[in-house]
């Protein structure tokens, strides 16, 4: 083989190595789209699972659409272009990034939001009023104090539950069981030598409506007044 063709061979090599690294560098950019569009689409269909199970328990969700204007209508037109022409995914005109992927991010971040305090009020109703200041001061009672923590760390529980929203039924229906169990400790919570007017005084500024000044008789005064408690609580209007 002369020289020549030597080196005609070679830049037909050169063309074909271009061809292929061409071929390469589309395939990456189609494979970087195609990762933004599985990333975006997993998240906001977590999300949407999360949204129709609540929506499934009666669990209302206020949100909108209009938080991202123009991702709807711009969605559908891509999804009318790529469906024409399948090589326009490829094409830096289309502006997917600034006005697909980021919009439905926020799109997903928006939902994410609304989703969390819809939900955290839901648990809200569901647990018991139970102040935490009082609960504070009970525990200073040696003979109620792992009554209270038992409350406590009940109490704590549901307002970790609160801070995530469900991802399937058992979720939900813990919440139930555990405000169900935290009542049962608040109602019960008693000790051995407490007047019973005492402990229906002590119960009732637990909650957050508070006691009302009818509730702090003479006798729970002076009970409180003993054990150097009755400046731990307060009078204040409803």
């Amino acid at each position: 083989m002369s020289l020549l063709d030597r080196a005609e061979t070679l830049h037909r090599g050169v063309d074909e190595l271009k061809k292929w690294q061409r071929v390469k560098d589309q395939t990456d950019a189609l494979l970087a789209r195609a990762h933004l569009f599985a990333q975006e689409y997993s998240r906001l269909h977590r999300t949407q699972k999360q949204f129709s199970l609540l929506l499934r328990h009666g669990i209302a969700v206020k949100t909108s659409r209009e938080s991202v204007p123009g991702l709807e209508s711009f969605a559908r037109d891509l999804n009318t272009k790529i469906g024409q022409d399948p090589a326009l995914v490829l094409s830096p005109d289309l502006d997917i990034g600034p006005r697909f992927i980021t919009p439905l991010k926020l799109l997903n971040q928006k939902l994410a939001a609304d989703i969390l305090r819809d939900w955290k009020s839901w648990v809200e109703t569901k647990t018991p009023n139970i102040a935490s200041d009082v609960l504070a001061i009970l525990k200073q009672i040696r003979s109620m104090r792992k009554q209270v923590e038992t409350v406590s760390n009940k109490l704590q529980a549901l307002r970790l539950l609160s801070e995530r929203p469900p991802s399937n039924e058992g979720e939900i229906e813990q919440v139930d069981i555990a405000a169900g169990e935290l009542l049962i400790a608040w109602n019960g919570l008693n000790a051995g030598g407490i007047p019973k007017t005492v402990l229906n005084f002590l119960h009732s500024a637990g909650t957050l409506e508070g006691a009302k000044l009818d509730d702090l008789g003479s006798d729970v005064r002076s009970w409180l007044e003993e054990r150097e408690l009755l400046n731990s609580f307060t009078i204040r209007a409803r």
